[in-house]
């Protein structure tokens, strides 16, 4: 019994010494990452997509009356939560009733994108199924109806207003994207040559390698430059006027009219006329422009900017661990051996 007692221990000493326990300790811990890992990732995807789906928009009319006229006002419910009589003083007379945490968006009229509701001042709600909500790049979402559009400051004549309306955000973003592309790279490139220019012929100053033949090709060049910034100014002037042509008309839930700039939208979508294959579209299409689309003027949080320096931190990690650890695998190899 003592002998085999004594083997046993041996043979247990000899796998602790193999580093095996070790091994498959170190994979544990891995996969407990891995899993941990993939559980974040799928929870921030699901909540992620919920965000992107298409929510109904509600008109709700309150007892709140303004002039006269009650006031109404459309927007998302978001939160809803049930209050007794002691915990809603607001509510004298019910014994439970309900408040609701509404998107109303619209920052410049409201101040804030959020509004809190009892159910005890609100005396209607419905689902208008020609209600629009239009995706701006500044001052949040906009709820409304949509009431026409304006092309130079005249109403724009269409059969159908909502295709109209989607075909000029895909032409003002197209012009959008251009400007931005002609001055983040094109004028960009032509002032670091100019400046590249300004530092090669103070550098020959300083060496007085400066004659009159290298002096001619600066000024040529410059000249060449100027010419070329000077279409691009052309080009924008051009692309400006255009993108400044067309605004949307948005009469909110008072009766309210708003004149919004077109290049101020990134999209409009009828929510509560959309079935279930126009959402999953909707959702697909606001998903791909969320991870591939960058905003320069960090107009609109966008993922494609973090994504993109995620990555290329994670390759430059791994392009200098990889050698170290490839080095400490070796060492230890060799030390086990």
């Amino acid at each position: 019994m003592t002998s085999q007692s004594t083997v046993h221990e041996g043979q247990t000493r000899r796998w602790f010494r193999s580093g095996t326990p070790w091994v498959w300790l170190t994979g544990a811990a891995i996969g407990v990452s891995l899993l941990a890992m993939l559980a974040v990732a799928v929870m921030l995807a699901w909540q992620g997509g919920r965000y992107l789906w298409p929510q109904p928009v509600w008109q709700f009319t309150l007892t709140e009356q303004v002039a006269g006229t009650p006031r109404a006002l459309l927007g998302e419910r978001y939160a809803h939560q049930t209050l007794t009589v002691p915990s809603a003083s607001a509510a004298a007379g019910d014994d439970v009733v309900s408040r609701y945490l509404v998107k109303v968006g619209m920052r410049e009229r409201y101040g804030q994108s959020f509004q809190t509701l009892l159910s005890s001042g609100i005396t209607a709600r419905s689902l208008p199924a020609d209600v629009i909500v239009l995706k701006r790049a500044h001052n949040g979402v906009a709820y409304g109806f949509l009431a026409g559009m304006l092309e130079d400051g005249q109403p724009l004549l269409a059969e159908d207003l909502p295709a109209t309306l989607q075909r000029r955000i895909q032409l003002v973003q197209g012009f959008v994207n251009k400007t931005q592309l002609i001055r983040l790279v094109d004028m960009r490139k032509i002032n670091q040559r100019v400046e590249a220019l300004r530092l090669e012929e103070k550098q020959k100053q300083r060496t007085e390698a400066l004659d009159t033949q290298t002096l001619a090709r600066f000024q040529a060049e410059r000249g060449e430059l100027q010419r070329r910034f000077d279409t691009l100014s052309g080009q924008l002037v051009t692309l400006n006027q255009e993108i400044d042509r067309n605004q949307v008309l948005l009469r909110d839930a008072e009766g309210t009219l708003y004149r919004i700039p077109l290049k101020e939208i990134e999209g409009a979508w009828f929510p509560n006329s959309m079935n279930r294959w126009d959402k999953v579209r909707h959702w697909g299409h606001e998903m791909a422009y969320l991870l591939t689309h960058d905003a320069p003027d960090n107009a609109n949080g966008h993922l494609f900017p973090a994504i993109f320096g995620t990555v290329l931190m994670v390759i430059l990690m791994s392009i200098v661990v990889m050698p170290l650890g490839v080095i400490a695998a070796i060492y230890l190899n060799k030390r086990v051996a």
